[in-house]
């Protein structure tokens, strides 16, 4: 490039500054090309260079605008050329833009010098085209717009209007004006372009009119091609865009300038563009649906029909066609469906074609849309092999099969499966499986809201499909319990406990599955199956007992007490004997405790067992008695739970009295103490309230709980809990001598509830004197024995004196101090006593208890020895005279009498004489009426008189 010449005035400066901008823009691209610095300079140059001023330094400067510009073109067509993976970048249309303006300005100035610009026209002319075109393809139509206001001037000059911009158009060159014509020709299409692209389609059709006047273009067939593709592609926007009356009026006219086209002259590109024009014309008329527009769309159609009937376009445009019908001839709907689908090739978006039409022949023909699916299936999917394809045909065949009532489908829906089942070889995907099975409970799911058909089970087994084998174990489980509620509403028990077995172990487990097969168990009387789906629903019911409560009604319903009784059971076991909020706890224990009593009359074999379930709910309900007032909060009436108590106190009491011969005492005891804890609970929630009859119960529970602890700790042999058992009747003794004094004080008792009551007591005071023996508690038998003295006559003394010598013997046994035996002497005497008062003991046992008395007081308390022996006197002179039934026992008055002088003879060792003589007095007596006072009376006389005569 030569170098600059002197500037002097400011524009030149201004040519100066851009020559300078140019011819480093070159090295600036090298460097970076996605500068975006280089964008804004460019863009501040193009404004200069359409508003530079004529000058002598800018016609010298012709030459160097032409280097820099053709430079810069070739640049910017290498990089448009550029293989590169990253976006063709944003200059290259300013790029162009610039060098066209740069040869433009060394076109004008050349020809100031005289220089001949004919050819230079036609390069500059296409430059000029190549630049507005890149610059619609990249949208920067503003730019195009200044391009083409410079090449305006050219086709004025093709025209011959010459001008004082473009001087030396070579008219007479025939060549030349074929190619200027042609270039002129493509101008107003680029125009026509540019309008349409601006919005301007008023500028544009008026373009493109222009287009059409050009008589001097000699490949009138390319440009018919040109107008006919621009003409498409504005009516195609159009179409797009809904605004179908424009549509059809630019693709309408695109289909006539084709149609001016010789036939043998139209390329393959043309021939592709007809049918796309005819289609999307045809399509335009289909928006509009009016009369002449449908009839104009049809006409297209057939049209298409004769010369491409195997395009898939042609087929869908057939089918938008009969679908705008009133009615719909869903059979030619299906026709035409059916040939598409045999001559498609199948991929995605034809697959996906197809299924759309499918859907909209349902909406016509729910059962032709389903015959379609399955030729489909049968041509086409089952040699393609395409898993994905098959799922999806399968799976709206099933969705449309669901939407009918035509029972006939559900048998050709299983078909259907099995045959593709055979022709696949493997089941379906999860994803598959589950839109599937969906539809399908969609379609069982209210049915069984109603009456239960037939047809419900066949749709939920059809759900259970080998070809659904890769269902998760919770939707087979899901399936198999709604196939067990279906056979339970058909009466069908076995088609239940076949898809219990089938479901997945997981699903056996849970609540409901064992409430199903539950109530299957009771239908069909299988007890032990009853028993292990009860028991299956209680360790599955970790909080809820909705169905343990279930089971107690299903059993309730089936009239089988003892899985009511069962389930009762478990509902109270669950809930430790109580019940979750709103449920009335004393209600439930007492519906359970009524069922147990009446399996007990109903003359059951176990009976122990019975009553041990009786008892846990009895215990079970004085450990909740606290929470029997929670339903009753807002009762109107707070005397309900005061009668609850007596009720369960009642019950409690009467149950234990009626069983006890039956019952083992440990279990007796337990519900004796379950009656006594009601009772307390009615004195506290009543304070104040003494009943006579709980009073009186009271007494009686501390009675009989007392004798079967006895019981239990006489055959008990671990001495630990034997002795648990005598402590527990010590308890007992004391309490129910407590509730004696209370209804002596409270109560108004009659002479036979008082005199039984005293029996007790006294019956009682004998099993607390064992008691004490057994757990050598010698520091309290005095004031056991000291009750014993105060209880008034009674007919049991016999055994009371048989239990105080052995604790008396115990007692010497254990070599205990004489303070702790001296109340067993009176105790003794005073059973002697009232026996023999009321004449209600044999003189042998008389005879026994007085030598009992006489050994134990001979040495602590010789005056109650004597009163002995004097008793024993009288008794045998009653009996020797014939007052007495029985004889008093000889040898034992020989005894007496013996060791009475024995005990004379010591006197008389210890110089107590008088007391000698005192008790060898008594002895002689006692003597006299053994043997009718014969032989031994004469020994002791004689011992006697030894003792007198040495005496003395």
């Amino acid at each position: 490039m030569a170098p600059l010449k002197p500037v002097k005035k400011d524009g030149d400066k201004k040519v100066v500054a851009l020559l300078d901008f140019a011819s480093k823009l070159t090295t600036r691209l090298e460097t970076d090309v996605h500068d975006t610095s280089i964008l804004t300079d460019l863009s501040h140059h193009i404004l200069r260079s359409f508003s530079l001023q004529s000058s002598s330094y800018l016609t010298s400067s012709a030459r160097e605008f032409d280097d820099l510009g053709a430079k810069l073109w070739n640049t910017s067509t290498r990089l448009l050329r550029d293989d590169s993976e990253r976006p063709p970048p944003p200059v290259i249309p300013v790029l162009r833009v610039f060098a066209f303006l740069l040869l433009d300005v060394a076109h004008q100035y050349a020809q100031k010098q005289g220089k001949s610009a004919g050819d230079n026209l036609i390069r500059l002319f296409r430059i000029a085209l190549k630049a507005g075109k890149t610059c619609i393809n990249r949208g920067q139509l503003d730019l195009c717009t200044r391009v083409f206001e410079r090449a305006a001037d050219y086709v004025e000059a093709a025209h011959g209007h010459g001008n004082t911009r473009v001087n030396g158009w070579v008219k007479s060159d025939a060549e030349d004006q074929e190619v200027a014509a042609q270039l002129v020709a493509e101008y107003y299409l680029l125009r026509t372009t540019l309008a349409w692209k601006q919005g301007r389609l008023d500028v544009a059709d008026h373009m493109f009119a222009k287009s059409l006047s050009l008589d001097e273009v000699a490949d009138k067939a390319g440009l018919a091609e040109k107008q006919t593709d621009l003409l498409y592609e504005i009516g195609k926007e159009q179409l797009k865009k809904k605004r179908y009356e424009e549509a059809v009026r630019w693709l309408e006219r695109s289909y006539d300038t084709l149609s001016c086209i010789e036939l043998d002259t139209i390329s393959a590109d043309t021939a592709e563009l007809r049918l796309c024009v005819m289609h999307d014309l045809a399509c335009a008329h289909l928006g509009i649906k009016d009369a002449v527009s449908l009839a104009r769309a049809a006409d297209l159609v057939s049209l298409l029909d004769s010369n491409y009937a195997n395009k898939m376009a042609v087929s869908l445009l057939r089918l938008r066609l009969l679908s705008v019908q009133d009615p719909v001839p869903a059979e030619d709907f299906q026709n035409v469906l059916l040939r598409m689908i045999r001559s498609v090739i199948l991929t995605d978006s034809t697959f996906k074609t197809v299924m759309n039409q499918v859907q909209k022949l349902k909406t016509f023909s729910p059962g032709l849309a389903c015959q379609t699916l399955d030729t489909f299936l049968s041509l086409r999917l089952y040699e393609s092999k395409s898993q994905d394809y098959i799922e999806k045909t399968v799976v709206t065949r099933i969705w449309i099969s669901t939407t009918r009532q035509d029972s006939d489908q559900l048998l050709r829906l299983q078909e259907l499966l099995d045959e593709v089942s055979d022709s696949t070889d493997q089941p379906f995907r999860s994803d598959a499986t589950h839109a599937a099975q969906t539809l399908i409970w969609k379609r069982i799911e209210p049915a069984t809201q109603g009456v239960v058909a037939e047809a419900v089970t066949s749709w939920c087994r059809l759900a259970c499909h080998p070809l659904f084998g890769r269902t998760g174990e919770l939707n087979k489980s899901k399936l198999s319990r709604k196939l067990i509620t279906l056979s339970l509403a058909n009466g069908d028990l076995a088609g239940a406990r076949q898809a219990y077995f089938q479901m997945p172990e997981s699903g056996r487990n849970v609540a409901i599955t064992n409430y199903l097969m539950y109530k299957v168990a009771l239908r069909s009387g299988d007890t032990p199956m009853a028993s292990n789906c009860l028991e299956g629903v209680l360790k599955s019911s970790t909080k809820d007992a909705t169905y343990l409560y279930a089971c107690v009604l299903e059993a309730q319903g089936s009239g089988d007490r003892q899985q009511t009784v069962l389930a009762l059971q478990k509902v109270l076991e669950k809930y430790n004997y109580g019940a979750p909020s709103g449920i009335n706890l004393a209600a439930l224990l007492r519906c359970t405790i009524r069922l147990l009593v009446a399996e007990l009359e109903s003359g059951v074999a176990n009976i122990e067992n019975v009553l041990e379930e009786v008892c846990k709910v009895f215990e079970g309900a004085a450990n909740q008695v606290k929470n029997f007032r929670e339903p009753l909060k807002e009762a109107s009436n707070p005397e309900d739970h005061l009668a609850e108590l007596q009720w369960f106190s009642k019950n409690s009491y009467n149950l234990a009295l009626k069983y006890c011969t039956v019952l083992q005492p440990s279990l007796v005891v337990r519900m004796l103490d379950v009656c006594i804890k009601f009772i307390e609970s009615f004195r506290k929630s009543n304070a104040g309230a003494r009943p006579q009859d709980f009073t009186i119960r009271s007494s009686y529970c501390h009675y009989l709980s007392a004798s079967a602890s006895v019981v239990l700790g006489r055959s008990e042999d671990n001495v630990e809990i034997c002795l648990q058992y005598y402590l527990s009747v010590r308890r007992h003794v004391e309490s129910f001598q407590a509730a004696l004094q209370e209804a002596e004080l409270v109560c108004e008792l009659d002479d036979a509830t008082k005199s039984d009551l005293e029996g007790k007591c006294f019956e009682l005071l004998k099993y607390d004197l064992e008691a004490i023996l057994k757990l050598q508690r010698w520091e309290e038998l005095d004031a056991v024995l000291d009750s014993c003295l105060a209880q008034p006559a009674s007919s049991h003394w016999d055994t009371l004196a048989d239990l105080v010598i052995v604790i008396h013997t115990h007692m010497s046994n254990a070599e205990l101090a004489s303070s702790y035996q001296s109340k067993i002497p009176a105790v003794l005497q005073k059973i002697i006593n009232q026996t023999w008062r009321t004449g209600h003991c044999s003189i042998d046992k008389l005879s026994r208890w007085i030598r009992c008395v006489f050994q134990m007081t001979l040495a602590a308390a010789p005056e109650v020895s004597l009163q002995c022996i004097e008793q024993a006197r009288s008794i045998a002179r009653k009996s020797r005279v014939g007052q007495l039934a029985d004889v008093y026992p000889p040898d034992e008055l020989e005894w007496l009498a013996t060791t009475a002088f024995n005990h004379a003879v010591d006197l008389y060792c210890a110089s107590d004489d008088e007391a000698c003589k005192t008790w060898a007095e008594k002895a002689l007596n006692l003597a006299m009426e053994a043997n009718d006072g014969r032989h031994l009376y004469e020994t002791l006389q004689g011992k006697w008189l030894l003792l007198n005569v040495g005496g003395q």
